[in-house]
């Protein structure tokens, strides 16, 4: 859609008003310090990684008006979505899939002297490293022919893990680290200009974090890690694993504390970190997925499935719970009435906000996420894990 200049006048009295509101309490809540650099004349585009909700925020903190690319799930707030419609206009893309209407509104405002915000990896990251930029980006990059400008959020993953239920303390920075303009990349393909973002934006919170040793303090800093970590190092046993305060807990008797640098001390597990642990647990999954063949699956009952029409509208289905193997998705009601997807016909499983869960399979768009007081022990990674695997199996047999 094509703003009027009323409206883009309207949009940055907005922006700078919350700016010039928001900018000094909330770096002062987060200790966040930015670095000013020069900038190109308008518009350009902004390519930050991304870890926390918050992160918009920050990079508006950093740059004068600027329109930012959103997930759809933001537009489904109802009057809150229309605030945030009215003032900033966020550009609505689709997760999971592609998108034309996205790429026509970034083009139009560009078009208009406007600065777009896009964060390449499409998600916040799930481990700490940031994610290499969606394989749309570097085409979208080189056809608008405008300078991208590559930007660094330190320390926002350990001030706000995804999986946590609340912030901690310790340090934020920001930084300006490349400025691209288009006599630089014109002769650059798709592919070598995501290679360059994925360059300029790559961090890796605990290769940081092992240098600087700064404290993130907070409260209960453990909880809500079962919504990320799904498999025991102790007793290799998936779906036992519980948090409580400072501490993760499994059936077996494993116990972890999770301390303010972001690592786990414990007698019971070499492991150090939740990079470290993330990683092993989706290797462990592997292989037991490779082991059992179609046995192995794994599951979740009190979940609440919708499905998401053209019109970015959801309607609520009747079935309550989700079961995984490496051939199919099963969704099932309390009757025995079940929506059975195969693996080979998903195009796209992702996750959005903490813990929810979104699936495409051809044309049919779901979304599935936990129900009341299902939401601590619902954990989405485990879903995506095993759909990561089938999907390298399903084309490992291509291939043969």
């Amino acid at each position: 859609m094509r703003l009027t200049k009323g409206q883009i006048k309207r949009h940055k009295l907005i922006y700078g008003f919350f700016k010039l509101l928001l900018t000094k309490p909330f770096s002062k809540r987060y200790n966040f310090t930015f670095e000013k650099s020069g900038l190109p004349d308008a518009p350009y585009i902004i390519l930050p990684n991304h870890n926390t909700e918050l992160d918009p925020l920050f990079i508006a903190f950093c740059f004068p008006h600027t329109y930012f690319v959103a997930s759809e799930h933001l537009f489904n707030k109802g009057f809150l979505s229309k605030l945030l419609t009215h003032f900033f206009s966020p550009i609505p893309r689709m997760k999971s899939r592609a998108d034309v209407t996205t790429v026509l509104d970034i083009r139009r405002r560009l078009n208009q002297g406007c600065n777009i915000c896009i964060f390449p990896e499409g998600d916040r990251s799930l481990d700490g490293r940031t994610a290499r930029p969606h394989p749309s980006t570097g085409a979208l990059i080189k056809s608008c022919k405008v300078p991208f400008v590559t930007y660094m959020l330190e320390g926002s993953f350990l001030t706000h893990p995804r999986w946590s239920l609340g912030i901690r303390r310790g340090k934020m920075t920001g930084r300006v680290v490349n400025i691209h303009y288009p006599e630089q990349f014109a002769g650059m393909t798709p592919e070598e200009i995501n290679d360059v973002i994925y360059k300029d934006t790559y961090d890796d919170a605990y290769k940081t974090q092992n240098k600087q040793m700064i404290q993130y303090k907070g409260k209960n800093l453990a909880e809500g890690l079962e919504s990320a970590l799904y498999l025991c190092p102790n007793c290799g046993r998936p779906e036992h694993l519980r948090s409580e305060k400072n501490h993760i807990f499994c059936e077996c008797g494993m116990s972890a504390k999770y301390n303010e640098y972001g690592y786990f001390e414990s007698d019971d597990i070499g492991i150090k970190n939740f990079t470290e642990w993330y990683d092993w647990q989706r290797a462990e999954l592997y292989k037991m997925a490779e082991d059992a063949y179609s046995r192995f699956f794994v599951s979740d009952n009190g979940v609440c499935v919708y499905k998401i029409d053209t019109q970015r509208r959801h309607v609520k289905l009747p079935q309550n719970s989700i079961k995984m193997n490496r051939q199919q998705i099963i969704l099932s009601d309390e009757n025995g009435e079940k929506i059975v997807i195969d693996n080979s016909s998903v195009s796209g499983l992702s996750i959005y906000s903490r813990n929810c869960l979104l699936l495409l399979s051809k044309q049919d768009y779901y979304e599935i996420k936990p129900y009341g007081d299902k939401s601590r022990g619902f954990n989405a990674r485990k879903y995506l894990h095993l759909y990561e695997f089938s999907k390298k199996e399903n084309t490992n047999e291509f291939l043969k």
